[in-house]
């Protein structure tokens, strides 16, 4: 697998999942042999996923999955975690629930976008 790959694969089992948050992760060599690529590539693959937010560093304990990795909202596991980055933008004490709808609906056209 390449570093991509792997990357996508560990994003998937966490979406789906199959890596339940703040499940710990394979030790290093069944990472490997799972992964079926170098040390270094698997490093690099793993350090993104840790920059995202999907796992979390135990020190020389190794590796868990975040206990709330930013995928999870675009798999109905945590609905309301998505709206989130969406509301974020909007200021003032009332909520222009008209903005919040052209934003979901743009959030959706895109990710439908991207799978046809």
């Amino acid at each position: 697998m390449t570093r991509d790959e792997i990357v996508h694969y560990f994003k998937q089992g966490i979406g789906s999942g199959g890596f339940a948050p703040g499940s710990p992760l394979p030790v290093r060599r069944e990472l490997l042999r799972i992964c079926g690529a170098s040390n270094v590539t698997v490093q690099r693959a793993l350090n993104i996923l840790i920059e995202e937010g999907f796992l979390r560093s135990r020190g020389s304990r190794g590796l868990e999955v975040a206990a709330h990795p930013p995928c999870t909202c675009r798999f109905g596991h945590h609905p309301a975690a998505g709206t989130r980055p969406l509301l974020r933008g909007l200021r003032g004490d009332r909520v222009n629930y008209s903005r919040v709808a052209d934003l979901f609906s743009s959030e959706i056209r895109g990710a439908q976008e991207l799978t046809m």
